[in-house]
């Protein structure tokens, strides 16, 4: 339901409220920049999968076809597996998209945080391995999240939290 006043959805609204919680935990030096990255980072993914639980719901509830209600069924869980199936589902499916900058900034912020969640200040051989990629990567978080890299190593900037709570609410007003 979107509220006539504010033109969010209450799914946008508990996203932007959790997002300001974080910026003011950021703003009173309570947490580290790693912690918001993973924070904002943990917020859009629930919501994320939230927004799309709802909608094959209301779609296997819409629909007639036993086939189409197995389907979903069976490939509820992968279309959930990563940001990447999830984006991909909520678009082909729903016609629920990002724009190409604010894509780009998501995939970077969640490269970010995979790196911070398996090696804390390195990148992991996955995001290395593919040379070309990799060097986008770093291109992005520099220029977008306030990273500053040195061959696989990265340091996180005083404004790279701040940075990544305006990507979520990039996020949450253009997707959800």
């Amino acid at each position: 339901m979107v509220d006539p006043l504010t033109r969010f959805s209450v799914r946008q609204e508990d996203a932007m409220r959790r997002l300001l919680t974080i910026r003011r935990s950021l703003r009173q030096s309570q947490v580290s920049e790693e912690w918001i990255v993973a924070s904002v980072s943990t917020t859009l993914e629930t919501a994320c999968t939230d927004l799309l639980d709802d909608l094959l719901r209301a779609r296997e509830n819409q629909t007639d076809s036993p086939l189409e209600r197995a389907m979903i069924r069976d490939q509820r869980s992968e279309m959930k597996a990563s940001w990447h199936s999830r984006l991909q589902w909520l678009s082909r499916g729903f016609s629920r998209t990002l724009s190409e900058d604010v894509n780009a900034r998501l995939s970077a912020l969640i490269e970010l945080r995979n790196a911070i969640a398996h090696n804390g200040d390195t990148f992991t051989p996955r995001q290395t391995q593919k040379y070309v990629d990799f060097l986008n990567l770093c291109q992005m978080l520099e220029s977008q999240l306030d990273v500053r890299v040195k061959g696989t190593s990265f340091r996180l900037g005083e404004h790279t939290g701040n940075h990544a709570i305006d990507i979520g609410r990039q996020v949450v007003t253009q997707l959800l």
